[in-house]
């Protein structure tokens, strides 16, 4: 018996979220499968990685909860999970009656923070643009966060962000980020900026937005038409 978790690694908490996962009988194992006609009970649920009891969610391989196609193997549905990181787990019965257990150990991190999109740029040399990470406590309490910014060229100003935060629930944080690209960059050159949150309550919950500055020789820009 196998159990694979097909589902996003990271998911909003207490939201609706579409989860897949896989649960596979092999055929010709002796001792180590049964065949799926033995297969009498299965639930799915999901654990703590920390421990603690199993939360039981509903999955179906009927071809209409996003599943693909009814009864091959692949259960789908719509789960609204608390902030942690879990484990997917399937457990039932045989027909003979014995007990079975599989854990998927991919961790699932369902978090209260939520990213603003991560900025693409484009920028002559020796000129300084603005890379900005936007973050929001989409939970019912406050979050402290601890934060670390890093610059792949060590162009990016990191003094700018402070080395944690606690934001009020629904709160939003906009951290602004000088990139200052020398006047020797050649064209091509790439910045990543990356800012990392971790939950200060448990380091598995952790995230991180890449901002990517290329240097151009020349800018776009776009003007708007005037009609006359």
């Amino acid at each position: 018996l196998h159990l694979s978790y097909l589902g996003q690694s990271v998911l909003p908490a207490n939201k609706p979220s579409q989860i897949r996962a896989s649960f596979i009988v092999s055929p010709g194992l002796p001792g180590l499968a049964a065949p799926a006609s033995d297969v009498a009970t299965l639930r799915f649920g999901m654990e703590s990685i920390h421990g603690g009891p199993i939360a039981e969610i509903m999955l179906f391989d009927d071809g209409s909860h996003g599943d693909g196609q009814a009864g091959d193997g692949i259960y789908g549905g719509v789960i609204t999970p608390p902030a942690g990181t879990w484990r997917l787990v399937a457990s039932g019965t045989l027909a003979d009656g014995s007990l079975f257990r599989r854990v998927d150990p991919i961790p699932i991190r369902v978090q209260r923070i939520r990213f603003g999109p991560a900025q693409n740029l484009n920028a002559l040399a020796g000129s300084t643009v603005v890379q900005s990470f936007a973050l929001t406590n989409e939970g019912a309490a406050p979050q402290s966060l601890d934060l670390l910014l890093s610059s792949s060229m060590g162009w990016a100003l990191t003094t700018t962000v402070p080395s944690s935060v606690t934001l009020g629930a629904g709160e939003t944080a906009v951290f602004h980020v000088p990139v200052t690209i020398p006047p020797g960059a050649a064209a091509g050159d790439l910045e990543e900026t990356a800012l990392t949150v971790v939950d200060a309550q448990d380091i598995f919950l952790n995230q991180t937005a890449t901002g990517i500055t290329t240097v151009v020789t020349e800018l776009t820009i776009f003007l708007p038409a005037i009609r006359r």
